[in-house]
Formats: structure tokens, sequence, C-alpha cells
């Protein structure tokens, strides 16, 4: 009885370490998503997205505010795919870029993400990896609520 009661004590302590570990787990990785935390959707568009992978981090001024949550093609224009070949190569205009890239962020940097905020992908580390960078917008503009779309400069080839 006593060597049963031993090891009921054991599994349990061992059980009880699992759980532990495994909601530190559960804490540590839903805040580097910032799944615990409010959060909104901004969009902005690319024509080139340099390797960027759904998952990527999202920063507004060096600091980590988000992550990409989707990447996908837009609508093809038969307008511009009509147009004459000096006019094809010209910028297009706003609304007209090739790829979308949905963005979640942290509901507490909502004011300073701005109408005049700009995206850039940017290329961190050795690896070369792939990141969102945002700027920080002037006061005087009104700030991007959920849904808004950020406007865009394309990565240099």
């Amino acid at each position: 009885m006593e060597r049963n009661r031993k090891l009921e004590i054991k599994v349990g302590l061992f059980v009880g370490m699992g759980i532990v570990l495994f909601l530190g787990t559960l804490v540590g990785l839903g805040s580097e998503q910032n799944l615990f935390e409010k959060n909104y959707v901004l969009t902005t568009e690319f024509n080139e997205i340099a390797g960027l992978r759904t998952g990527a981090a999202v920063r507004l001024a060096g600091m980590d505010v988000g992550v990409v949550t989707g990447i996908k093609f837009n609508a093809a224009d038969p307008s511009r795919d009509n147009a004459p070949a000096e006019q094809g190569d010209a910028p297009p205009k706003a609304g007209q870029k090739h790829i979308s890239v949905r963005l979640r962020v942290a509901k507490r940097f909502q004011e300073r993400i701005r109408g005049d905020s700009i995206a850039r992908i940017e290329t961190q580390g050795v690896l070369g990896d792939q990141y969102i960078a945002l700027s920080l917008g002037s006061m005087g503009v009104p700030g991007l609520g959920a849904g808004g779309v950020v406007r865009a400069v394309d990565p240099e080839s």
C-alpha cells in the first residue's frame, strides 16, 4: 500500500509538471503572436514581396507590434493588361498593386499608425528573414482604423 501511494504521488507530480510546462509554453507562444491581446487588421499592397512570408513580424519604428497573417494576389485589372507598352511600364496607380498583405497589429499601437505611415519590406539578420517595417505617422494626420490600408513602398530589386 505504501508503494502504491509513492507511485501515485510520482505520477501526480509528473502529470502536474507536464500541465504547468504546457501552459507556460502556451502563454509564451501566445504572447509572442499577440494572441492574448486585442488586435486589429490593416492591409498594404506591393508589386513585389521579396520573399515575405505569412507569420513574418510587423514592426513600428523597430518595435514588434504585429504579424503578417495573409498574402494574396489581387484581382487582375483588365484595363492595365490592355494598356499600350509605354503605359504598362508606368508605376501602378493606388489600388492597382499586385499583392495584398494582411497585417494583424496590436490595438495599443493603433494611435501611432496614421494615414501617412508607410510600409516597407525590410531584411533582418544573416539569413535574410523578411519583415514589414511601418513608419510612425504624423500627429496631425488621422489614424488608420481597422481595415485601413497602409501606403507601401516596394522593395528595391
